[in-house]
């Protein structure tokens, strides 16, 4: 192989290493976009199925983790997540009344400015 021929694969590999370089970047960006985005409407679904519960008026508007579950799909981790990023999803926990220590975790709407 010739010296010209040689530096023709070597800026040819270098050029392709850039573009798939590139396209991994850009899937990087889109899953981190999409991973946002799909938080963000977890986020409301959560925040407006508590403030609907807690407009209802029959109790206090708190939800436990299977009802949550049950009713809107997310699962605990993401509760739990969206829970400490929202100031209006508050996190409660109900006693047992026999021996007065945690049994449950409850998630409630919380208005705040």
């Amino acid at each position: 192989m010739t010296q010209n021929n040689i530096d023709w694969w070597v800026d040819l590999t270098s050029i392709l290493t850039f573009f798939i370089t590139l396209a991994g970047a850009f899937v990087g960006i889109y899953g981190y976009l999409r991973y946002q985005c799909e938080f963000r409407q977890k986020n409301k679904r959560l925040e407006n199925y508590l403030r609907r519960e807690k407009e209802k008026g029959e109790d206090r508007g708190q939800r436990s983790v299977l009802r949550i579950m049950r009713d809107i799909g997310l699962t605990e981790d993401e509760m739990l997540k969206i829970s400490f990023h929202n100031p209006k999803v508050s996190r409660r926990v109900g006693k047992d009344e026999f021996t007065g220590l945690a049994s449950a975790l409850l998630f409630e709407y919380v208005e705040r400015s």
